[in-house]
């Protein structure tokens, strides 16, 4: 299926949900949930704490689709209410995330072959951590550029930003995780 089908496909689902069709909406539920729940998984560390900011946004999806502008992209759209609703929960919660490691000389549970994916989720730890100790619109627009791959242009309808702000944030951000790392 080409980007035109697609994007064609996905209007389409829009259109069904927005005339209040359950079945139309639990399709772009599918389409976007990994997405979403991916994007929250990376702000909070936690994994209930992401699903439940990630059925939050999908509620305020359902509640918010009949004022969706079809003359602009949805995802952009869709990632601008996910990135104020987690914005919304940091600012309620303010709390660091932590992680436990339990290390128990009687159940040794390294091997060689499972050195090398920890060595994986160790790296992965380092920069989700990283990421949580700089600032969070930098933390935003780094994981809308590399994770959700979203131009810098989309990251600035989403953000309500302009583009050079963006790639100003971006630079920093880079920046920033690095001198963190």
């Amino acid at each position: 299926m080409s980007a035109f089908d697609q994007d064609q496909n996905l209007n389409n689902i829009i259109k069904v949900a927005r005339e209040g069709d359950l079945a139309a909406f639990e399709q772009l539920v599918t389409l976007f949930e990994r997405r979403i729940f991916g994007f929250a998984f990376r702000h909070v560390s936690n994994r209930e704490d992401a699903e439940d900011i990630t059925q939050d946004i999908f509620i305020k999806l359902y509640k918010k689709l009949g004022s969706y502008d079809s003359t602009q992209g949805f995802t952009t759209w869709l990632f601008t209410i996910a990135t104020n609703t987690i914005y919304d929960f940091l600012r309620r919660k303010r709390a660091k995330p932590e992680l436990l490691i339990v290390d128990d000389p009687d159940a040794p549970f390294e091997t060689k072959d499972t050195h090398d994916a920890y060595i994986s989720v160790e790296a992965r730890v380092d920069v989700t951590e990283g990421l949580a100790k700089i600032k969070p619109v930098y933390q935003t627009v780094l994981l809308l550029f590399y994770r959700d791959e979203l131009s810098c242009e989309e990251i600035s309808d989403v953000l309500k930003i302009p583009v050079g702000t963006v790639k100003t944030h971006l630079a920093r951000g880079r920046s920033a995780l690095k001198n963190v790392l």
